[in-house]
């Protein structure tokens, strides 16, 4: 077993969108980069080639940017459940629990699961954050390592 998944998703040319991305990177090259027991994902999209690697985890943290009505919204943590897309999964528009569920049908297993969303404010074509953007990244990396420090997975990190 892996232990735990990270997965972060987004567009690196569009703004906020990329605080998925971002998260996930920034996991990687933190905590994760001292355990074996971490895997860490990247994508523009959710991709159903995760699904293997879901499998083997423990718990997964889908991280993705969410879109706010005045910026007022911090991080926000929800548990997922694994959700059948009822036909073809198409790979434009795989959902972290259409994932989730493809891991089980295919592998027999699907992980304890929480999507983490970031608030995000700017869409458009950029390469860097919006201010409440940057602020909810680093809020995911800690809020996620702390997790991983309290030891989900085999172990916790140093």
């Amino acid at each position: 077993m892996t232990g735990v998944a990270v997965a972060g998703y987004g567009s690196t040319l569009r703004g906020d969108d990329a605080a998925g991305y971002r998260v996930a990177r920034a996991i990687a090259e933190g905590c994760a980069s001292e355990r074996a027991d971490v895997r860490v994902l990247v994508g523009v999209q959710p991709l159903p080639e995760w699904a293997a690697e879901l499998a083997e985890a423990d718990v997964a943290y889908f991280v993705d940017a969410a879109p706010t009505a005045g910026g007022a919204a911090g991080v926000e943590v929800v548990e997922l459940t694994p959700t059948p897309v009822g036909g073809m999964l198409d790979g434009h528009a795989a959902s972290p629990a259409a994932l989730l569920d493809l891991a089980r049908a295919l592998y027999g297993r699907a992980p304890r699961a929480f999507l983490v969303t970031v608030p995000a404010e700017l869409f458009g074509f950029a390469d860097d954050l919006s201010a409440l953007a940057a602020a909810g990244v680093g809020e995911a990396v800690r809020l996620i390592e702390e997790r991983l420090r309290a030891g989900e997975g085999s172990r916790p990190c140093a």
